[in-house]
């Protein structure tokens, strides 16, 4: 039976016979797996509190049949948001994004590391903008990535001045496109800016961005479009935000 280790955060869970549970975790080196933690349920578990969602931890592994078997869990660092409503529904969404966003054991260290970054800052920000950055930048880990500097239509850069998006895709249009498209909304050069910053940049620049809340929630509903166009479903937990 081959023994695995990995770093990883468990992004679902699930009661399994008596004292088992089935854990969704994502994974830096081997994408998002199931693995069956057993015994955990029981009250002297030892494993029990590092396996609580949301936690970044070392685990060791065997491969089984069906499951992974978690032999072994290491806390490296809690981010479960000590009981704080609004990060906590914050983890619970970036976790579904994530959740619906990859097949099992597509690995994708890129992607974990901005998951883990994401969750790291969650509920130390009051204008979300931790959030927007990791549901832009994980389109991008995806291959969804939104072109934020050319026209979607003519594919002439974008110029300062009336750009338009669409109002079905998302996607940015020049100022000679937009006028001709039957769907497209005029878009301020500000809230190009802010999409851009956080598409280049590391959660870290959240804390220094100074932008109109208007441009914020104009952000937002561009990139609820965009995740519509990449899962082709939309997300429960968002009602939730």
């Amino acid at each position: 039976m081959r023994r695995i280790k990995t770093r990883g955060v468990v992004i679902k869970r699930l009661n399994f016979n008596e004292a088992d549970k089935i854990l969704t975790i994502f994974t830096d080196n081997l994408g998002k797996i199931k693995a069956i933690a057993k015994g955990v349920r029981k009250i002297p578990s030892r494993m029990a509190g590092s396996l609580e969602p949301y936690n970044l931890i070392q685990l060791e592994l065997h491969e089984g049949k069906s499951f992974y078997i978690v032999t072994g869990v290491e806390l490296i660092s809690s981010y479960n948001c000590n009981g704080m409503l609004s990060g906590s529904t914050k983890a619970v969404y970036a976790s579904e994004i994530i959740d619906k966003m990859f097949e099992d054991e597509e690995k994708n260290i890129n992607a974990f590391e901005l998951f883990v970054s994401a969750l790291s800052q969650l509920h130390r920000t009051k204008n979300n903008l931790p959030l927007r950055l990791f549901e832009l930048q994980i389109l991008s880990q995806a291959g969804f990535q939104p072109d934020l500097y050319l026209c979607s239509s003519c594919k002439n850069s974008l110029k300062s001045g009336e750009n338009y998006i669409s109002n079905i895709s998302g996607h940015l249009l020049c100022a000679r496109c937009g006028e001709h498209f039957g769907a497209a909304t005029k878009i301020e050069d500000g809230v190009i800016k802010l999409l851009r910053l956080l598409q280049k940049n590391g959660v870290g620049v959240c804390d220094k961005i100074k932008c109109d809340i208007s441009h914020i929630k104009e952000v937002e509903g561009i990139l609820e479009k965009y995740l519509q166009n990449a899962l082709e479903k939309e997300l429960k937990s968002r009602k939730y935000l």
